[in-house]
C-alpha cells in the first residue's frame, strides 16, 4: 500500500517565501556520509546529540541536535541564527527522510494522477458534510453507536444528492 497524503507543509515548502527563510532545515542540504546539515553560506552544521521523546499517544521519535560554530560575521546570521551566536536546529532524520519519500511519490506522474483522483472521489463529500451538513463531531459514544451515526449521515448526504439529481431531470424534462 502506497501513502499518497500531504504533510502539512507539503504546499507552503512551494512558495518563494518559504525557500527565501535560510534557517530552515528544509532548505539545507544534508551530507548523509558525514551527518552534518550545510546551510545557504555553505557551513556546516555538525552533530552535538540525540534525544528521544515520546508523545501522549506512545509515538515515539529521536530528534538530533546540530549545530554550526561558524555563524560569526555570516551575512544570513540575523535571519537564520535569529542574531544568535550559533545557529542549532533539531531534526528527526526518519522523518525527513518520510517527506522526501512523500516529495517523490507525489511529484511522480503516478503519484500525481492517483492524489488528484482521490481529491474528486473523497475529500468532496468530507467537505460538503462537515461545512454543508454543519457536521463537527459526533454526539454519541461508543463505535457501533457512532457507526450508526455515520451511516445515517452518509444516507442522509446521498439523498439530498438523489434529490438535486431527479428536480434537474424534472426541471430538464419541462422545458
Amino acid at each position: 500500500m502506497e501513502a499518497l497524503i500531504k504533510y502539512n507543509t507539503f504546499d507552503i515548502e512551494k512558495t518563494k517565501a518559504w525557500k527565501e527563510q535560510v534557517g530552515r532545515v528544509e532548505n539545507m542540504e544534508y551530507d548523509e556520509e558525514l551527518d552534518e546539515w550545510i546551510c545557504s553560506n555553505g557551513k556546516r552544521l555538525t552533530f552535538q546529540y540525540q534525544s528521544k521523546k515520546t508523545t501522549e499517544n506512545g509515538y515515539e521519535s529521536i530528534k538530533r541536535t546540530y549545530r554550526c560554530t561558524k555563524c560569526r560575521n555570516c551575512p544570513f546570521q540575523t535571519t537564520c541564527a535569529k542574531d544568535k551566536d550559533t545557529k542549532t536546529i533539531q531534526v528527526s532524520i526518519e522523518n525527513q527522510k518520510q517527506r522526501k519519500e512523500v516529495r517523490e511519490r507525489l511529484a511522480s506522474e503516478e503519484g500525481d494522477q492517483k492524489y488528484r483522483k482521490r481529491k474528486v472521489e473523497v475529500e468532496p463529500v468530507f467537505g460538503q458534510i462537515k461545512y454543508n451538513q454543519t457536521f463537527n463531531r459526533f454526539s454519541l459514544r461508543g463505535l457501533s453507536k457512532n457507526t450508526t451515526d455515520w451511516g445515517l449521515i452518509c444516507v442522509a448526504h446521498n439523498l439530498k444528492k438523489w434529490d438535486l439529481m431527479v428536480n434537474k431531470r424534472e426541471k430538464i424534462t419541462q422545458e
